[in-house]
């Protein structure tokens, strides 16, 4: 075990212990799921996490960010301290979840919407559903609308079968997210045109995988931040899929600066 592993398993095996005075769990329509509210400040940041992940995996970024805003994490159903929830856990059925917890924890926008990978699809669907809330998005690593159809192609046999088995052994609301990520992106697709707002994506080169992996991921990136029209492409080479963990001030610096942004609102709305 690494020594970043160990300090992780560490952190995390001290924060189920307890939870802090900030946390609540809150019905959303039969099933509660939990959340903490952090820090001060006029920009609400709010944090969702990649496939199976839970609001730990933000531990070397919160504390920061809670200096010059505030921050919402949280559990999606099935995940953590929550509740299960109703299937399918698609990114459709999740936004609808954040935004009614949003709203039961008194906490209205605009926010500040940071995705990590499978967390980057659920808010990408938040900003198109509810423009008028979002003050801006830092999408870190999120999954392209097109990987899911072309993840048999990009991994080698031997890889979906370590990843078939790692889901397979998860518990069922790893699994349940797992079996949405498909119609979870066509559904962000079907959300398109992107409404206009200010969008902060961060890449890694995925030194961890397979050059062909590299190289079609990259593309995708490019591919969906062009789409997204966003303000920052940053692409770092001195980290993995996890860029919270390895380079956890880019995250930090871009969400400071995606509170600064000032709020538009939409059209319709005025």
């Amino acid at each position: 075990m690494g020594s970043r592993t160990l300090v992780a398993s560490v952190v995390l095996a001290t924060c189920l212990l307890a939870a802090p005075a900030s946390a609540k769990k809150i019905d959303v329509g039969g099933h509660r799921l939990y959340c903490e509210i952090r820090g001060k400040g006029e920009a609400l940041a709010v944090f969702d996490s990649g496939l199976g992940d839970t609001h730990e995996v933000w531990r070397w970024v919160w504390p920061d960010v809670a200096k010059f805003a505030r921050v919402f994490l949280y559990d999606r159903g099935g995940l953590g301290r929550s509740e299960p929830g109703p299937a399918p856990r698609s990114s459709e059925r999740l936004v609808e979840e954040l935004h009614t917890l949003l709203a039961a924890a008194g906490l209205p926008g605009p926010y500040v919407l940071v995705g990590h990978s499978f967390g980057g699809l659920n808010m990408q669907l938040f900003a198109s559903r509810y423009p008028g809330e979002v003050r801006g998005l830092v999408l870190i690593e999120p999954t392209p609308i097109e990987y899911p159809a072309r993840e048999p192609e990009l991994l080698s046999e031997q890889d979906l079968a370590k990843l078939t088995t790692s889901i397979g052994a998860s518990s069922a609301g790893v699994r349940l997210e797992r079996e949405a990520v498909g119609i979870s992106a066509e559904q962000v697709r079907a959300a398109r045109p992107f409404p206009p707002h200010a969008v902060t994506l961060i890449s890694s080169t995925r030194p961890e995988v397979t050059p062909a992996f590299q190289s079609a991921w990259l593309e995708m990136q490019k591919h969906l931040a062009e789409e997204l029209d966003a303000r920052l492409h940053l692409i770092t080479s001195r980290s993995g899929h996890y860029i919270q963990f390895d380079a956890p001030h880019l995250v930090i610096e871009a969400i400071r600066t995606a509170s600064l942004t000032p709020v538009s609102v939409p059209a319709s709305e005025r």
